[in-house]
């Protein structure tokens, strides 16, 4: 079992399609309302929001590094296209938290696209 924001993390944050993020602000305030009338308790919607950054984050540095482990060990260049739109993503989360900027630091030193 998994936070409960890593599903929704892999739809609107997938590493081949750019979803708005007005869409992206008005998909997840209705999968709350739906938790919600199901009486699913979760926190406050700040706090899933934070969480859906966070988890957002660790799947698409998985998926960059995935992208280049399959050129490099499989020889598939296909997915490095993706890389940017997907290095994207983190750059913007990590922006949105500064307590977050030590780690953006420290990734930017070995992934130019986060400086």
């Amino acid at each position: 079992m998994g936070p409960a924001t890593y599903d929704l993390a892999s739809l609107l944050r997938d590493a081949y399609i750019e979803l708005d993020e007005a869409l992206i602000d008005r998909l997840i305030d209705r999968y709350l309302d739906q938790m919600a009338s199901h009486r699913q308790v979760l926190s406050s919607r700040e706090a899933f929001r934070r969480l859906f950054d966070f988890t957002s984050i660790q799947r698409n540095l998985k998926a960059a590094g995935r992208f280049v482990y399959i050129d490099r060990v499989k020889g598939n260049p296909k997915f490095l296209a993706d890389i940017p739109r997907t290095l994207g993503y983190v750059r913007r989360n990590l922006q949105k938290y500064p307590e977050l900027e030590t780690l953006r630091k420290h990734l930017a030193r070995y992934v130019p696209e986060l400086q």
